[in-house]
């Protein structure tokens, strides 16, 4: 099983993933949906009653924006350190580079749709790239010490 998955972790099908995951944050944030109109779809999905949907929706909202905005370049991030060795012996030098691309991202939300783009979206976004910067770095020392262990 290690060996299909490490097929598909090769440096270069990564660095397709990243070009495709920048893309899927581009285009999704050139979407507009409405809470409206999410709600009606969540509506049809679940049989719930669109104002119960309505309600669920404007409540949850929050929480499930911001979660997207760290997930997604939290991703991007990680696929960004794993698919370059340049970051992965640099990996502070992945900040810049995906904070200016949350940047554009925003100004070009803000150009699509201006209501929904938010400035504060781009610190969001920043926490999603600390985080995935954290995992690396812990996961590089893992590996380190495993590595001078068996030394």
């Amino acid at each position: 099983m290690s060996y299909i998955i490490g097929l598909f972790v090769t440096s270069k099908y990564l660095k397709g993933f990243c070009a495709l995951w920048a893309g899927w944050i581009y285009f999704s944030s050139s979407v507009v949906i409405t809470r409206f109109q999410f709600a009606d779809a969540f509506s049809k999905v679940t049989g719930l009653r669109h104002a119960v949907a309505m309600r669920i929706w404007e409540g949850a909202w929050w929480i499930t924006d911001r979660a997207y905005h760290v997930i997604v370049f939290g991703i991007l991030s990680l696929a960004l350190l794993n698919a370059f060795t340049y970051f992965k012996k640099r990996p502070l030098l992945i900040c810049p580079l995906v904070f200016l691309f949350a940047a554009l991202d925003e100004y070009h939300q803000s150009v699509v749709n201006f209501p929904a783009a938010h400035f504060y979206d781009v610190f969001i976004d920043s926490i999603g790239i600390l985080v995935a910067l954290w995992i690396f770095i812990r996961v590089q020392i893992k590996q380190d010490s495993l590595a001078a262990s068996t030394l």
